[in-house]
């Protein structure tokens, strides 16, 4: 009934919508705009994951390839989510913001309140 390559590819496409788009809500309200951004990047590469597996058990030659190349974005996306989440913890996120990180607070000079006269 049907392409099967198009019903496989219409299933991804609906899983990995739903699951990337709850992955960067959960994110967002954890992390913020960091926290998104790398809840999105973690479902999409969860999705592809998945993907390379259900390729590799096909046992195709095209199966193998797809389940490389699919498999190769799944640990980019996983390295790329851990990274903004590194960036996040280190005071990245005033960069959004546009508040002084806790290096910049910390080694402001301090004012006494006494201005030069002129």
């Amino acid at each position: 009934m049907g392409n099967p390559d198009i019903r496989n590819g219409g299933h991804f496409l609906g899983m990995s919508t739903l699951v990337v788009g709850i992955a960067a809500l959960v994110g967002a309200k954890y992390g913020g705009w960091y926290g998104g951004l790398a809840g999105s990047l973690f479902g999409g590469g969860a999705v592809n994951g998945y993907r390379a597996v259900t390729q590799v058990m096909e046992g195709t030659p095209d199966g193998d390839r797809e389940a490389t190349i699919s498999g190769t974005y799944a640990v980019l996306a996983a390295g790329l989510a851990g990274y903004v989440l590194y960036r996040s913890s280190k005071g990245g996120e005033a960069k959004i913001t546009g508040e002084p990180s806790r290096a910049t607070r910390r080694n402001a000079p301090r004012s006494c309140g006494i201005r030069p006269v002129i």
